[in-house]
């Protein structure tokens, strides 16, 4: 027996290797999984390919990149995710509960759906005080969404249900990269953005369209003034600082870091502003992510979009 195990264990080395994965063990079966730094090194070679090519050479590989982004990853399909193929198998779903009117919840929901996780949707609407119900407080006494339900796992928090769905699931590597750099990169953007881009973002749809359909007052100017110097303080920095000489927040790749970021600067066009209108490189940032995320990206912000048009047939 320990022969066969042996003999397996080197075939499936020689096999690995030949075909340029990385062998590996589990429960005494041996397998193949991606090496580590192999889609480093493909960008990096991509990128590397790019210096001094024409623009519209350069769009056309970068087009071809991101055809690819909303696929779901074959990353290790010689020895899968063992959770990804139990879901699949059994037809067990991630189950969350999401208000699509909230930022972080749509990146989520744009995430499952892009990577097709198997998953279902519970719609929880925080205007009509349903956080607040006896049911949903057992699930999240904290009262807030997005709330994530693996078997009988409970994750809250945006941040960790995005790296949690990133690192169980078989979604493609550059989501949120496993090379310690690249990946430090997306941590730094989104412990920034909590300080930065979503409280800023936020402000502005909450002065200018929350709190005036709520108590039925006018705009504070003097506010939504103050707020949005302060927002544009922000999109300086996201200009100089993260999308400095890159297509994308954290390089060459969308990443979870894009994801966050987009779903909240979109907010304040529920009020009939787009904050990027006079910023035409985030504007052509926000539109290598739509093209990126494709019909998940609308299909998520269908909700602020109803916010928007209603708003403005009032108007």
């Amino acid at each position: 027996m320990i022969y066969f195990q042996l003999l397996s264990t080197v075939i499936a080395t020689i096999s690995c290797r030949t075909h340029g994965y990385r062998p590996i063990q589990y429960g005494g079966a041996a397998g193949c999984a991606p090496a580590r730094n192999e889609a480093s090194t493909y960008i990096t070679s991509m990128a590397a390919s790019q210096q001094g090519e024409p623009a519209e050479q350069l769009d056309r590989r970068r087009t071809q990149q991101r055809e690819s982004y909303c696929r779901p990853s074959l990353r290790g399909f010689h020895l899968a995710d063992r959770e990804h193929l139990v879901s699949m198998a059994t037809g067990r779903l991630v189950e969350v509960y999401l208000d699509l009117l909230s930022q972080p919840c749509r990146a989520i929901q744009i995430l499952l759906s892009c990577t097709k996780i198997p998953h279902r949707v519970h719609r929880v609407a925080l205007r009509k005080g349903e956080h607040r119900t006896a049911e949903f407080s057992k699930l999240n006494p904290m009262q807030k969404v997005p709330v994530l339900v693996d078997g009988g796992f409970v994750l809250t928090e945006s941040d960790a249900i995005l790296k949690y769905l990133a690192n169980k699931y078989d979604i493609p590597e550059h989501w949120y990269p496993w090379q310690p750099e690249r990946r430090a990169r997306v941590d730094e953007y989104v412990a920034w953005h909590h300080t930065n881009t979503r409280p800023h973002a936020a402000k502005v749809f909450l002065l200018e369209v929350l709190l005036p359909a709520q108590f039925g007052a006018q705009v504070d100017q003097d506010r939504l003034e103050r707020a949005l110097l302060e927002l544009d303080a922000t999109l300086d920095k996201l200009e100089s600082m993260f999308l400095r000489r890159q297509p994308f927040l954290c390089g060459d790749d969308i990443t979870l870091a894009d994801l966050l970021a987009v779903c909240e600067l979109m907010q304040p066009l529920g009020g009939g502003r787009d904050v990027l209108k006079d910023r035409p490189q985030l504007q052509r940032w926000r539109s290598r992510v739509q093209s990126a995320l494709g019909e998940s990206f609308n299909e998520a912000h269908a909700v602020l979009f109803a916010v928007r048009d209603r708003r403005q047939a009032k108007l």
